[in-house]
């Protein structure tokens, strides 16, 4: 992270599943994260900055009609 988040005084997670929670929160502070995963390892990573984030071998394919 490029900079400090601010402490909660208080803070309740109330009818969400925890991965709803860890979005909600992540939203907030204006965060994103991903997984690096290796063989006997997985490791997530939060970011502030999108630049810190590393660029895709080649682009995501758009489909306006998929329906979802």
């Amino acid at each position: 992270l490029k900079r400090e988040c601010a402490q909660r005084e208080f803070c309740v997670q109330y009818r969400e599943t925890d991965l709803d929670f860890l979005h909600r929160l992540a939203a907030e502070e204006g965060l994103v994260y991903h997984f690096v995963h290796q063989a006997g390892k997985h490791t997530l990573f939060f970011s502030d900055d999108s630049q810190s984030l590393s660029k895709l071998d080649s682009p995501v394919p758009w489909n306006a009609l998929s329906g979802g």
